[in-house]
């Protein structure tokens, strides 16, 4: 039961950040993705501590990051993945060198050495 609680909490403060967001654009307002997912993350890890003194520690997979979360830290991944994706798709001696290249960059760029 905590499990699905923690679950229904990111899932419905993932919903909010977007809409928040959304709401700053419109309105002109500063909205700071990083420091919001952190507060999210926190009160996260506040939830599981408290879940699992009460029911156990929680069973599954931790959760993965949104897209909205990747493309906040990394604007330009979704660029950087469509082109390694184009790349991979064409014939291999005529891709390998543009290929790597992309790979190496995305590779960098999750790693944090940009």
């Amino acid at each position: 039961m905590c499990a699905r609680i923690l679950v229904q909490y990111v899932r419905a403060a993932a919903d909010l950040l977007r809409r928040y967001r959304a709401d700053a654009a419109i309105n002109g307002l500063m909205f700071e993705r990083a420091r919001e997912d952190d507060t999210v993350l926190a009160f996260a890890d506040a939830l599981r501590i408290a879940c699992d003194r009460y029911a156990g520690p929680a069973r599954g997979a931790p959760a993965m990051p949104s897209w909205d979360s990747v493309m906040a830290a990394i604007p330009e991944f979704g660029a950087l993945l469509h082109q390694a994706v184009d790349e991979d798709s064409r014939p291999i001696a005529l891709s390998t060198t543009s290929t790597t290249s992309t790979m190496s960059r995305l590779s960098r760029l999750s790693s944090g050495a940009a």
